[in-house]
């Protein structure tokens, strides 16, 4: 796509081939996985005296200053948490790692309160890749019908909700656009997963997910922001441009404060989205209503109306998702001052980083 760069003067007749940069003996053999330290050291079944690293864990543990947040439970439960996707060798053993953490967390009295566990909690959230985090109470209007039973033994939701580029939304609805939202949800699935091992490495019971549940009612509730025009999520800070996702949690926290509601004012007078919605699926309407065009609407929210059937019929036409209505929104933090990114802007900025 782009001509690869040499040094000024180095013309490609004169590089040097990959396979000798790096010298080796005529002797030298492949080197095997399981003399690697980590494999001998993390290994079940005997590792060698002074590498027994499950011993020297505990060890380090107990003699670490523990009133210190950088050595409390809740911090060495974060740092094993993270190891959770790395199931192979020689991170198998992780597990009985996070066992010990789970014992130690259970007489460690600091993170008890539920103010500091709260702040725990959302530090570790940011930290493992979210750019907003709120917690609410359990609202069992916002489950799905289907999902009663498996949520409503929950006391809280934290919502968590990560920013898309913006510069790939910029030139307009494209597979590029697409590819932005899809590795979004991505990014919301590793940061949900390695959640949701830590919550349960502190003793907790937790659930992820993904579009399980109506996210958006729930951001609100945690302080996130409100409902736009569009219908979707608009945050002060990153607008519409946001995928959430939520973790139900016995955990005791305390739950975010609604923000006050400065988006329906602006929605009112403006209607951008409306006007450049291809498909016409968002309400032109001057105020909110209790209207649900369709079958796939909830029945008796306060919201703008809007017709998903249309939406959807749009995403066939060009056969991945549109994001005119996010590109259309005032609120929407733009990453360019003046005009729009180009595809091919886009592409070198992101190459050059």
């Amino acid at each position: 796509m782009l001509s690869v760069l040499l040094p000024t003067g180095v013309s490609s007749l004169s590089r040097t081939f990959a396979s000798e940069v790096i010298k080796t003996l005529p002797t030298y053999k492949q080197f095997k996985k399981k003399n690697t330290v980590h494999n001998r050291a993390m290994s079940l079944f005997n590792p060698p005296k002074g590498l027994n690293f499950f011993k020297m864990f505990q060890k380090a543990y107990k003699q670490s200053k523990r009133q210190l947040p950088e050595y409390n439970a809740f911090s060495g439960a974060l740092c094993y948490s993270g190891f959770s996707l790395l199931a192979q060798k020689p991170y198998n053993n992780i597990p009985k790692i996070m066992g010990f953490v789970q014992r130690v967390w259970k007489k460690d009295p600091m993170l008890k309160d539920p103010k500091e566990l709260t702040k725990s909690i959302k530090f570790a959230a940011k930290f493992l890749g979210a750019d907003l985090v709120g917690i609410s109470k359990y609202d069992p209007r916002w489950t799905y019908k289907e999902n009663n039973r498996k949520f409503s033994k929950y006391k809280n939701s934290v919502v968590i909700g990560i920013a898309m580029d913006d510069r790939a939304l910029s030139p307009g609805t494209s597979f590029l656009s697409n590819a932005e939202v899809s590795f979004t949800y991505s990014k919301l699935a590793l940061t949900l997963t390695l959640m949701t091992s830590l919550v349960k490495t502190i003793g907790g019971k937790c659930q992820g997910t993904i579009n399980e549940a109506l996210t958006i009612p729930m951001a609100i509730q945690a302080g996130l922001g409100h409902m736009g025009r569009s219908n979707l999520l608009i945050n002060p800070e990153y607008g519409p441009g946001i995928r959430l996702a939520n973790i139900f949690t016995d955990l005791d926290l305390n739950f975010d404060e609604p923000i006050p509601d400065t988006i329906t004012p602006v929605c009112e007078k403006c209607g951008k989205c409306a006007r450049k919605c291809p498909s016409q699926a968002i309400s032109h309407d001057k105020k909110p209503s209790y209207k649900s065009p369709t079958k796939s609407n909830s029945i008796g929210v306060l919201r703008w109306p809007h017709d998903p059937e249309k939406c959807w019929s749009q995403w066939c036409k060009l056969g991945h998702d549109c994001v005119e209505c996010i590109r259309a929104c005032p609120f929407r933090k733009k990453s360019k001052k003046r005009g729009e990114y180009s595809p091919q802007e886009f592409i070198e900025e992101v190459l050059n980083q």
